[in-house]
């Protein structure tokens, strides 16, 4: 007979953590936003599309993933 596992329950790999907010890591679309191995591999690219395209975005480290995103900067 199997023992009964005890202490304390693994979230399932799919969910997200607690008080994350699936916005984060995911674009208006749905599709998961681009992920960036460190900081400024992610401020190299934002920078890249502020010069290009004229866009002004941000960065943040995902609670999710962990990963480096850019989001549009709020006025």
């Amino acid at each position: 007979m199997a023992k009964a596992r005890r202490g304390r329950r693994r979230r399932p790999a799919g969910d997200p953590p607690a008080g994350s907010s699936l916005r984060e890591h995911h674009g208006a679309d749905g599709r998961p936003k681009t992920g960036f191995t460190s900081q400024g591999e992610a401020e190299r690219a934002a920078f890249d599309r502020r010069l290009h395209d004229g866009i002004d975005l941000e960065v943040y480290r995902c609670s999710l993933c962990s990963a480096w995103h850019l989001a549009r900067r709020r006025s």
